[in-house]
């Protein structure tokens, strides 16, 4: 699916603050809109779902209609951020790491240095991705990289507080 969306056309980072240059894609810069990352749900910290899981750090204020493909077979659709398959468990944990895509409305992300947080690896396309207005929505996720070259919809984005505050393996943040 494609879709023209408000997106990042320049990052700037120091001193764990993230600076966005927004703009607005045009026609000739239309972008996939699946949101699509690497997990190893082995990753596991305090906090953290098991070492055969993932869940999505879903807020209670966002707002969700997406399905998400786990990358190993199996897909759920999400229309709350509290609704059990948020968590998924792998049967073989083993093959990570897991490439997995959103497809559909998902605004509302925060992992707040708490939860997952070490289990997702890459962002490798921001397609629609909407964080949200409560900052932090990479807090502490140590081992994130972004290799995307789009960014994220930042429609109605107010608050980037801290975004990748301690997301100390990020050496690039896309496009």
């Amino acid at each position: 699916m494609v879709a023209i969306v408000t997106r990042v056309v320049g990052w700037l980072i120091g001193a764990g603050v993230a600076v966005l240059a927004v703009g607005l894609a045009g026609p000739s810069q239309a972008v996939s809109t699946d949101f699509v990352s690497t997990w190893n749900p082995a990753n596991t910290s305090t906090g953290s779902s098991a070492n055969n899981q993932v869940r999505l750090p879903l807020e209670s204020d966002g707002t969700y209609n997406f399905t998400v493909n786990w990358g190993d077979g199996s897909s759920d659709l999400i229309t709350s951020w509290n609704q059990a398959e948020v968590t998924h468990t792998y049967a073989t944990p083993a093959n990570a790491p897991f490439t997995v895509t959103i497809s559909g409305t998902l605004r509302g992300w925060r992992f707040n240095s708490t939860g997952d947080r070490l289990k997702i690896l890459t962002v490798e396309q921001w397609g629609t991705f909407n964080p949200g207005n409560n900052g932090r929505g990479f807090a502490d996720a140590a081992n994130l990289d972004v290799n995307a070259t789009d960014g994220p919809d930042l429609t109605g984005v107010t608050n980037l507080d801290q975004i990748f505050s301690g997301a100390s393996s990020l050496t690039s943040i896309g496009d």
